[in-house]
């Protein structure tokens, strides 16, 4: 009896310590891909300033207007790379534990109400539909309201720069234990693509509209902040479907742990 409760302990001990390896690995491969991605992005504005600043240094504009206007740009992809790298450090700052993730429960209608103050103007600017379904009052997560309603809002952000038309939907699945939202975008456009970890995501190459802030990251990069952000949080970011698989459908799921419907915290106070 003596020796099957120690097998049984060891069983239990060896399927936790699997888990955990399993659990380091996959973030171990989170964070080169992270890294792959940041360094791949901080080239673009850095090498846009080099350019502007070449073309004024070998006084190569026609004009004081145009190495006005060179300078302004130059100016602009400064402003970018240092939002971006503010970004970036915030997110070092949690995997290294000086900065910290005020989790809560957060009613995802209170969520979806962020989600879609951030969003809906520039859907609708550009013609596209965007649908946020109406939650159950009682569905909860365990999420910090500000970083969570700032990396679904930065998904559909990135989505809408990148359609040419279609619809964009964001849904729940509540579950005892964890609850699943999609956001769906039917649409040709190819906006994320799987690659491996050591492997670039290609850069923002399509016109800008107006109507996009100059300021949104590339769409692997969109991903990767805010699949890091839900990380942190607990969550799980997934990319399920791509247009490249054969239906014009983009589709990502996030997971977060399921909390009691309890009234939502001040986050001002928690900050």
């Amino acid at each position: 009896m003596d020796e099957q409760q120690d097998l049984a302990q060891l069983q239990t001990a060896l399927a936790e310590m699997t888990l955990a390896y399993e659990q380091a690995s996959q973030l171990n491969q989170l964070k080169a891909g992270f890294l792959a991605r940041t360094s791949h992005e901080l080239r673009a504005p850095i090498s846009s300033m080099m350019g502007l600043h070449q073309l004024i240094l070998s006084d190569l504009c026609e004009s004081p207007e145009e190495e006005r206007d060179f300078v302004h740009q130059a100016h602009e992809s400064a402003q970018r790379l240092l939002k971006l790298l503010d970004e970036i450090l915030y997110i070092a700052k949690l995997d290294y534990g000086t900065n910290q993730i005020h989790s809560h429960p957060l009613s995802i209608q209170t969520a979806f109400a962020g989600i879609h103050r951030l969003t809906h103007l520039v859907a609708l600017n550009r013609g596209y539909g965007l649908t946020l379904n109406d939650p159950e009052p009682d569905c909860y997560v365990i999420a910090d309201e500000k970083k969570f309603v700032q990396a679904l809002a930065n998904l559909v952000n990135t989505a809408i720069a990148l359609m040419k038309d279609g619809e964009i939907h964001l849904t729940v699945e509540p579950g005892s234990a964890v609850v699943q939202i999609y956001l769906t975008v039917t649409s040709h456009q190819t906006i994320w693509a799987e690659v491996g970890a050591d492997q670039p995501w290609p850069m923002l190459t399509a016109d800008q509209p107006e109507d996009i802030p100059l300021s949104l990251p590339s769409p692997a990069m969109a991903f990767s902040l805010s699949r890091k952000l839900i990380h942190h949080m607990g969550g799980t970011l997934t990319l399920l479907a791509t247009p490249a698989q054969g239906d014009p459908i983009t589709q990502i799921q996030c997971q977060m742990l399921t909390a009691e419907p309890l009234a939502d915290l001040d986050f001002e106070t928690l900050g």
